[in-house]
């Protein structure tokens, strides 16, 4: 249920003003352990995204509405592939650089620190490459490949066109038993795959990340962001969303300095009145840049 709420290859490509050209974006990349490659979860959405607007004006948002889960059954479904559309891949300028991060640079590897517990312990994944939204989706097709580079780091970077900023889609979850680059992340928010918290639960996590610390570095460059919102999208807000990614910007609360803030997307495992699929739910985050 959903309710009213305010509101590649790894190279140099960049995503400020897109254009009529697409790029296939799935939603999916989760995969069952049945397929025996563990449990992973890619969190990118597929869109037909619209022009970017130069300055997005604020309305009324959707966001997820919350209920209390009682015990689960075990996810055994592979979830469903979830459809590609086509965003645009974009031209140089500086809507994808912040605090000197420039995420729209495929050349450059990334560091990313955060949170993994409550208690001040940090989880750091080193020399990540970001993989950019690109017009014949080679980027996308890496990102979802985990097997052909397990044990490297990727990310999946493309624009919310709403807000204007960037998207970093990032794999939680784990793949032939190696944790993917934000499950650390994940089980501080929802706790175990086969257990996770209550929705409610899950929600109350999201408010108390607020204010917690990422750190981003790249070619010297080092920059802390700090989280502002963050929301569960449930399984229908998901499928909902499917044709409208450009637009999870609504799913949080509208921001006060977009232009220093960027917006990070993983999957969500299943609650006992969602659909029998791995990780049938995602979960936005927004972050901005301290200063």
């Amino acid at each position: 249920m959903i309710s009213s709420r305010r509101q590649r290859p790894p190279r140099h490509r960049v995503l400020a003003l897109l254009i009529a050209v697409g790029v296939a974006v799935g939603l999916g990349g989760c995969v069952s352990p049945s397929e025996g490659a563990g449990v992973s979860a890619g969190a990118v959405i597929p869109t037909a995204l619209p022009p970017l607007a130069s300055s997005p004006t604020p309305r009324p948002t959707l966001r997820p509405t919350f209920t209390p889960a009682t015990p689960r059954p075990s996810a055994t479904h592979t979830p469903a592939p979830m459809p590609t559309a086509e965003p645009s891949p974009a031209t140089v300028g500086d809507p994808f650089t912040i605090g000197g991060i420039r995420l729209a640079n495929g050349d450059a590897p990334l560091t990313l620190t955060y949170p993994s517990s409550w208690d001040g312990d940090r989880h750091t994944v080193a020399h990540i490459d970001l993989l950019v939204s690109d017009p014949e989706g080679e980027s996308l097709a890496l990102f979802d490949a985990i097997g052909t580079w397990l044990g490297e780091h990727k990310i999946f970077v493309y624009p919310d066109t709403t807000s204007g900023r960037p998207v970093l889609s990032i794999h939680d979850g784990t793949y032939s038993g190696v944790p993917l680059e934000a499950e650390p992340l994940r089980l501080l928010i929802e706790g175990s795959f086969h257990n996770p918290y209550p929705a409610d639960k899950i929600e109350e996590r999201l408010i108390r990340l607020r204010g917690e610390r990422f750190t981003l570095e790249q070619d010297g460059n080092v920059a802390e962001f700090e989280v502002v919102d963050g929301v569960r999208m449930d399984a229908a807000t998901t499928v909902a969303f499917r044709d409208r990614p450009g637009d999870i910007s609504t799913l949080v609360e509208p921001l006060e300095r977009p232009e220093d803030t960027f917006l990070v997307l993983i999957c969500s495992t299943r609650q006992p009145d969602e659909p029998q699929e791995i990780f049938p739910a995602r979960i936005v985050l927004a972050l901005s840049l301290v200063r």
